[in-house]
């Protein structure tokens, strides 16, 4: 049986190292007692060798440095999401043309954090969207969905959390 010894270096986001790493702490550390572990919570993407980080989890599915080996993990998607008290002051939006004329609360590190892609079927519909507020940090744009502020685009990490 191997008995690995030393720090393990991870960085993820917020929302990820709640939700998926931080549970698993318990057990890892159990299965391998004498390696540490440092999580290194960010969103913005550091130089992985400056920062002496072992292993980076991003959603974004591309890297700018092309020195860096990427392995697709998991799927995730960006969802709308509006607060029930904010749907009942404003309504449902008629149609996905209705986004456009919101101001929404955007993730800045989304592939095209300004393009909303919607699929129904094989019917597929771009739209350009305006944030009123935009940040780097999924937390914060769920705690303003929830607060009744407009509509968020948020990752399913981020929808799942817990207030």
């Amino acid at each position: 049986m191997l008995n690995p010894t030393g720090t393990l270096r991870v960085t993820a986001s917020l929302s990820f190292s709640v939700h998926h790493i931080a549970p698993l702490l318990k057990e890892y550390t159990a299965r391998y007692p004498n390696v540490r572990v440092y999580i290194e919570v960010s969103n913005p993407y550091h130089d992985l060798i400056d920062n002496n980080i072992d292993v980076a989890i991003r959603t974004r599915e591309f890297e700018r440095d092309s020195n860096v080996t990427i392995r697709r993990l998991a799927a995730t998607r960006r969802i709308l999401a509006a607060s029930p008290g904010y749907i009942n002051t404003y309504g449902v939006p008629a149609s996905v043309d209705d986004l456009a004329t919101r101001n929404l609360l955007l993730y800045t590190y989304a592939n095209s954090p300004n393009e909303l892609n919607f699929c129904r079927g094989q019917e597929t519909r771009s739209i350009h969207v305006q944030g009123l507020l935009e940040s780097n940090d999924g937390q914060v744009l769920r705690a303003a969905v929830l607060s009744g502020f407009d509509h968020g685009c948020l990752s399913t990490p981020t929808c799942a959390s817990r207030p």
